[in-house]
C-alpha cells in the first residue's frame, strides 16, 4: 500500500480542518495555492479580533497545499510570521502562498494574507517544510 495521495484526497482528508476554519481552496498551481477563509464569530478573541491562530492556520495550510501541488508531501518544521492588521468577524481573508526555493529535502514558501475586500495586508510569513518520503 502506498502513502502517496492525490490533492483531491488530501483536501478530502483535510475537510474537517477546512470547515472548522472556514477555508476554501481557490486555486492550486505548480508550487502555488490561493485560498480564503471567512472569519467565524467563534474564532474571535476577547479583544474582538480573529485569533492569531486562525491567520497562521490559513497561511500554513496554503503553504502545505502549494507544496502538495508539486506532487510532494511536507511537514512544517519552521516558520516566521508577522501580523500587520487585525481581522474581524465576517471578514474574508485571502491568502496566496508560493514556493520560494526547493531542495531535495526542504521547501521554503512565502505566504501573504490580505483583506479580500480591500487587499490591505493582514499578515505575511515564510514557512519551511520538510519533504516526506513514502
Amino acid at each position: 500500500m502506498t502513502d502517496r495521495l492525490s490533492m483531491e484526497e488530501v483536501l478530502d482528508r483535510d475537510r474537517g480542518i477546512l470547515e472548522h476554519f472556514g477555508m476554501q481552496v481557490l486555486t492550486l498551481g505548480a508550487g502555488t495555492c490561493e485560498l480564503q477563509a471567512t472569519v467565524k464569530p467563534e474564532l474571535i478573541n476577547a479583544a474582538g479580533f480573529a485569533h492569531g491562530g486562525l491567520m497562521f492556520a490559513v497561511a500554513d495550510s496554503a503553504c502545505a497545499y502549494a507544496t502538495g501541488s508539486l506532487g510532494a508531501r511536507g511537514a512544517t518544521i519552521s516558520s516566521g510570521f508577522n501580523f500587520c492588521k487585525a481581522a474581524r468577524a465576517g471578514m474574508t481573508i485571502h491568502c496566496v502562498a508560493e514556493v520560494i526555493s526547493r531542495s531535495r529535502r526542504l521547501v521554503t514558501l512565502g505566504a501573504r494574507l490580505s483583506d479580500a475586500s480591500d487587499q490591505q495586508l493582514l499578515a505575511h510569513g515564510t514557512f519551511t517544510f520538510m519533504l516526506l518520503t513514502d
